[in-house]
């Protein structure tokens, strides 16, 4: 992975990136982290698409969640 000092110009960020953030996953947390304090000071323009948007927006309907009644969970939280 490229550290973040030496990133330059516009970087896409692609919806993995948002749900990570989101969804708390702890190995992400620290370069999520100086990912986002660089764009917050300028250092690195990101851009992202209406797509990535509309995946990270949106929250399923309660109760259609497809491990509903499996058993499984997810490994974090999703409060909205």
């Amino acid at each position: 992975m490229a550290h973040l000092e030496t990133l330059t110009g516009r970087l896409y960020l692609d919806t993995n990136i948002f749900v990570y953030a989101l969804e708390g996953y702890p190995v992400f947390r620290p370069i999520l982290t100086s990912l986002f304090e660089a764009i917050d000071r300028g250092g690195i323009q990101a851009v992202t698409s209406k797509l990535t948007l509309a995946a990270v927006l949106v929250r399923p309907p309660i109760g259609s969640e497809p491990w509903a009644g499996s058993g499984l969970s997810l490994p974090c939280r999703m409060d909205f």
